[in-house]
């Protein structure tokens, strides 16, 4: 499902991503923890090509990602969904209208963004406020626009950067209990980035720990540590 093979990425002499070599199989959940800086988000933009890699190679479902052509690239985005830090709605438009935005600009015929926009919403428990402005909603609603706007092309992968950084606990593990359920319920693949160690060792998924721009522990256990 993703595969990265010695893959770096360097700024000048500093390597921010050093020989990461990295499989994650279809359907797993999985935790990446790590320092800020540890280079978890620059592996997640490899991932979905916001950023090149130096050298090495990113496989996703057995297509290179950094030799894409560009026509390819929308497909790549189809099959994975990003869930950000900071949500990045549009704060113009309504909750339906941000979750069909990126229906529209793949240029998704109409019948299929009233079908599946609704399906989503209510998936995230957000349907009633469909007629909502960002502004309207608390924290936690956000968050899960941004989880329903991820969702709404059908992913094949669900990267999240720090999707509960910005939530107290009960909100976290409202948003963390709904990534689960989408994992099990569609076997979707998700990669979660994350320092609420409460929720990696309560959660006990596949743990794999960055530091410095290496993985330096792959933890089936599914703990959090320090080492």
């Amino acid at each position: 499902m993703i595969r990265t093979e010695k893959l770096y990425k360097l700024y000048g002499n500093n390597a921010v991503l050093n020989n990461i070599n990295l499989q994650i199989g279809k359907s797993e959940f999985v935790f990446l923890i790590g320092p800020n800086g540890a280079g978890k988000s620059t592996l997640f933009k490899t991932i979905y090509r916001a950023e090149l890699p130096t050298r090495g190679d990113v496989l996703v479902d057995d297509l290179s990602v950094p030799n894409l052509r560009r026509w390819q690239i929308p497909v790549l985005r189809q099959r994975i969904g990003v869930i950000f830090q900071d949500y990045k709605l549009l704060k113009y438009k309504t909750v339906y209208e941000n979750v069909a935005y990126v229906m529209e600009v793949l240029d998704k015929p109409l019948e299929k963004i009233k079908k599946q926009v609704p399906q989503v919403l209510d998936l995230v428990g957000l349907l009633r406020k469909k007629d909502c402005k960002p502004a309207e909603l608390s924290g936690g609603e956000q968050q899960k626009v941004s989880i329903a706007r991820a969702l709404v092309n059908n992913p094949r992968i669900l990267l999240a950067d720090e999707p509960t950084g910005n939530l107290d606990p009960d909100t976290s593990w409202e948003i963390m209990r709904l990534l689960d359920l989408i994992n099990e319920q569609r076997k979707t693949t998700v990669v979660v980035a994350t320092h609420d160690r409460n929720v990696v060792d309560t959660m006990r998924k596949r743990v794999i720990k960055m530091s410095s721009g290496r993985i330096v522990e792959d933890n089936m256990l599914g703990k959090y540590t320090d080492a």
